[in-house]
Parts: C-alpha cells; sequence; structure tokens
C-alpha cells in the first residue's frame, strides 16, 4: 500500500481496476434479480405497510422508528417518478440490493488479497437471497446497503479518511430508520472504535460518529416519544410478534384476541417472562444456525467450509495490527445482529446482512484448503480443488435461484378480490381480515379478525363499522372464518365475490347490520 502512495500511476491503476471489478459485480448481481423479475413473489404482508407509508409521507405524525421511514421515503420518491409506488418499491431494492455488493468487495478486498475479494463478493452477488430481496417490495435491499456501506466506512480502507466517521454515523442512522434493530450496529461500532486505542485522533472520531448519528435519529425519536413510542415499545412489540409466530410454527393458536358471546373482547397478552423468551429464543436460534448454513453454500460443504473460514478468521485476529483489527472489527459489527435475531423471529429474509459475512467465511474455508493441499500435495492440486469449490457453490446457487425461488404469489387471491372491491361500485368500509393486502388493493381502511363464535363477531363488528369480512382458506382456521368458507355462512353475513386458485378460497361478505 505504502508503493502506491508514493507512485501516483500504480495508484491509480488500483483504483481503477477496483472501479472496474465493482461495476462488474453490480451489473452481475442486477441481472440475477432482473433474470426472476417476473417469476418470483415480490409483494408481501409487509409490504402494504411501506406502500401506505409512502402516500402520505407528508404526514410527520408517522416517521416514527416503529414505522422504518427511510424505505418509505425512497419509495414515494422513486415512485413518484415511475407514477407507481408499487414498481417504485421494487426498484428501490433492486438499485439498493444491486450497490450492496459493492461495500461488500470493498469489506473482502481490506482482508483479502484481491483475487479472492472479487470471489468472494462475486459469490455474494449471486447468493439467491440477495437475488430475490432486490425484487421484493420489503425494507431489506435497502437495510443491506445501508448497513454494509457504514460498515465499511468505519472499518474498511477508507475508515482512514477524516470524513468517514460522519458518514458512518450518517449511514448507520439511516439504517435504524430502516429497520429499528439496527440500533445495535452503531452500538458495537461504537464500542469497536473506542477499544481501537492505536489511533490518536480516536477520541474526536467517536465524538464526530456519534454526533451525527445523533443528530439524525433525534427528530424521529422525539416523534415517536410523543406518541407514547420508543425503541422499548418497538422491542416490546417485536416480542410480541415473535410469540404469535412462534405460536404458529409449533401448531399454537395464533390468535390474540377474542371475542366473547357477551361481546366482551378478550386479549391474550404475549408471554414476556424471561423463560418464555428465553424459550423462544432457542428454538429461533436453532433455526438461525441451520438457515444459514443452508443459504451459504451446497449442504455437503457448507458446515465445514463455515467452520473453517471462521477458524480462520479468528486466526487473522491474533496476528494484531490495524489492518487486522478492522478486518475482525466490521465481521464483529456484522455478526451481532445474529445475536439480537432469535429474540423476534427467523425468516431467511432478516439473515441477508449475515450472508457477506458467511461468504467471506466461505472463501477463507476454501482459501485454507488450497493452501494445505498446496503445501500437502502441489500448489497446482490445491488451486484445481478451490476452483471445484468455488463452482460447486456458484452453480449450486444457480439452481436455487431457479428451482427454489418463491414463485408462489400468496397475495394473488387478495389482490383479485381487492380490486374487483374498488371497481365494483360497493360502498367504500373498514375490512375485517387476517391480511392487509386486500384492504390496500381496494383503497380502504383494514382492520384485524379475531377469535371467535360468528355470532360474536358480528355483533363487535357493527359496534366498530365494518362493513366488509374476508375468509381466507390458507389462514388459521377460526369459528368464523370455518364457517364463512363452509359454504353455510350465518344470515347476518352476505356474500359478495369468491376468488379461487387450485384448492384455495377466498370469499368475501357483506356485514347485513352496515349494509342495510
Amino acid at each position: 500500500m505504502m508503493a502506491y502512495k508514493n507512485n501516483p500511476v500504480a495508484a491509480s491503476s488500483v483504483r481503477l481496476v477496483n472501479l472496474t471489478v465493482g461495476i462488474l459485480l453490480l451489473l452481475a448481481a442486477g441481472a440475477s434479480t432482473l433474470a426472476i423479475w417476473s417469476e418470483a413473489q415480490y409483494f408481501f404482508g409487509d409490504s402494504v405497510r411501506y406502500l401506505r407509508l409512502a402516500g402520505d409521507i407528508w404526514n410527520v405524525d408517522e416517521w416514527t422508528i416503529g414505522n422504518r421511514p427511510m424505505y418509505a421515503l425512497l419509495v414515494f420518491w422513486i415512485g413518484s417518478l415511475v407514477d407507481n409506488f408499487e414498481l417504485g418499491g421494487r426498484l428501490v431494492s433492486l438499485i439498493a440490493a444491486s450497490l450492496a455488493v459493492v461495500p461488500a468487495y470493498v469489506l473482502f478486498r481490506g482482508s483479502l488479497p484481491s483475487a479472492w475479494a472479487v470471489t468472494a463478493a462475486a459469490l455474494f452477488a449471486l447468493n439467491p437471497v440477495r437475488s430475490w430481496s432486490g425484487q421484493w417490495i420489503l425494507t431489506e435491499g435497502v437495510n443491506l446497503l445501508l448497513v454494509l456501506t457504514a460498515t465499511a466506512l468505519c472499518f474498511g480502507p477508507v475508515s482512514k479518511r477524516r470524513w468517514s466517521c460522519a458518514a458512518a454515523g450518517l449511514f448507520y442512522a439511516m439504517a435504524v430508520l430502516t429497520r429499528p434493530e439496527n440500533v445495535v450496529y452503531p452500538m458495537v461500532a461504537a464500542a469497536l472504535l473506542l477499544f481501537q486505542r492505536r489511533r490518536a485522533d480516536i477520541g474526536r472520531r467517536f465524538v464526530v460518529f456519534a454526533v451525527v448519528l445523533g443528530a439524525v435519529l433525534l427528530p424521529p425519536t422525539m416523534v415517536a416519544g410523543r406518541q407514547g413510542a420508543s425503541f422499548v415499545s418497538t422491542a416490546v412489540t417485536g416480542l410480541a410478534d415473535s410469540d404469535v409466530n412462534f405460536s404458529l410454527r409449533t401448531n399454537a393458536s395464533a390468535a390474540r384476541i377474542s371475542v366473547g358471546a357477551d361481546g366482551d373482547v378478550e386479549t391474550v397478552g404475549p408471554d414476556l417472562t424471561l423463560e418464555g423468551v428465553m424459550h423462544r429464543y432457542a428454538y429461533f436460534a436453532s433455526q438461525l444456525v441451520s438457515r444459514i448454513v443452508y443459504l451459504s453454500a451446497p449442504a455437503l460443504v457448507a458446515p465445514v467450509l463455515l467452520l473453517l473460514g471462521w477458524l480462520s478468521a479468528l486466526a487473522i485476529a491474533r496476528d494484531g495490527g490495524i489492518q487486522r483489527f478492522n478486518s475482525s472489527a466490521w465481521q464483529i459489527v456484522l455478526i451481532s445482529r445474529a445475536l439480537v435475531l432469535p429474540l423476534f423471529w427467523i425468516e431467511d429474509r432478516y439473515l441477508l446482512v449475515l450472508l457477506p459475512l458467511t461468504s467471506f467465511w466461505i472463501i477463507l474455508g476454501i482459501r485454507s484448503i488450497n493452501k494445505w493441499i498446496g503445501t500437502m500435495w502441489s500448489r497446482r492440486s490445491g488451486q484445481a480443488l478451490a476452483l471445484v469449490l468455488v463452482v460447486a457453490v456458484a452453480a449450486s446457487f444457480a439452481s436455487r435461484l431457479v428451482a427454489a425461488k418463491p414463485a408462489e404469489d400468496h397475495y394473488a387471491l387478495e389482490r383479485e378480490a381487492g380490486r374487483w372491491l374498488a371497481t365494483s361500485g360497493q360502498t367504500p368500509g373498514l375490512i375485517l381480515s387476517m391480511s392487509p393486502v386486500l384492504a390496500y388493493y381496494a383503497g380502504m381502511e383494514h382492520e384485524w379478525l379475531p377469535d371467535g363464535t360468528p355470532e360474536a363477531i358480528y355483533d363487535w363488528a357493527c359496534g366498530r363499522q365494518v362493513r366488509y369480512v374476508v375468509a381466507d382458506q390458507s389462514d388459521f382456521k377460526t369459528p368464523l372464518t370455518e364457517s364463512l368458507i363452509s359454504g353455510s355462512p350465518p344470515s347476518e353475513y352476505l356474500y359478495i365475490y369468491s376468488a379461487m386458485e387450485g384448492q384455495r378460497v377466498l370469499k368475501l361478505f357483506a356485514l347485513k347490520c352496515v349494509r342495510g
């Protein structure tokens, strides 16, 4: 590196090579997403939240931490340009998830020789979850870009620049505004900055980092506080959702609101005891490990390569030096998410930010095998085996991208029924259902469907001026949904529409008390 500083021509050549590699990685990442653009599911229940917020972006009261306003703001900007918020949401994810391979490459380049860094970045670019995330109407792509960029600014090769800590604070703050659990990243990064005692200017760098981070997060935090929300209340909501998700996965009742025969509403609170939280943590932690192993490489080699890579990372950390410290620091920052996620629940999309780290470990593992084989037999043998392993991982990713893509549109029936309701001349009104998607496409408000008998829910819904009730065969069963789907609903529920796909049926009913 010192040679490059003393040789402007060499330094310029290195920058040109890195720029070229970055562009090629960006194109590869974008192409892998565009290849499945019209073939994989892109809309989810959570998508409704972001699209509604984008449509009401000027309401500053909605700019709370829990509402994840950063993604919605980007959807508003891009959606306004293309005159379609749904397309705008997908384009935001495409741009962000593709760009994210660049800071990943920057981190790898500071920890590995050039060829190995490019290989690790290429594997990450081709990872199916990263490719799928590029067309989701979800926060994951933007979240990935912001977290990796902030971490690269803090602990990558550019961390020596005077402005790097200020920029890192800004990007970490935007990451927190994208997903509130990201608050763990700047906390860990700040602790590592303080630990980095070799730098004479570390105190000033830490102060700049903290000031920028606080300045960006303070306004939305104050708005949230005015509404009785905070990081703590957001975390409690996440723990409550974790309890529901755990119940669904263990075939227990997930209903948390039920209406009794006397019309009283009973709320079943989540189990927030230490025992309950730890029980769910152990369950989701085991899922995290199994899913990370599956998503990182073929099942036959993933455990071995990840273990070898992790051991190699530990060996590198013991060597000391500022470059080794930075190499370890960014890994610690990214892995901190793995310690927090089991408190809530595990889905593949939540593991996306961990995949750059596993790609790095996979390459470290392959590199270790390459060195060992080269020492025991010959250098060519080590290189040949390394090439075979890299090709095997890339081939498995290509296969999964096509064969294992989430192709089924789980919300096709809700979309169809919602659009029918919006154009059929029906009176607008509150919609009672277990998913907000139909209400979004109908342009109406949504209310969550509680548990209870058809009679009890009817009286309760009439009191709340609910106009429509949705029964979906794919939702978890309640006495009401079973009655409505069976074809013999109570007379108070007036059938108006149904949609069918395969064995799945969705029916829409109007309430007699409101319809008149």
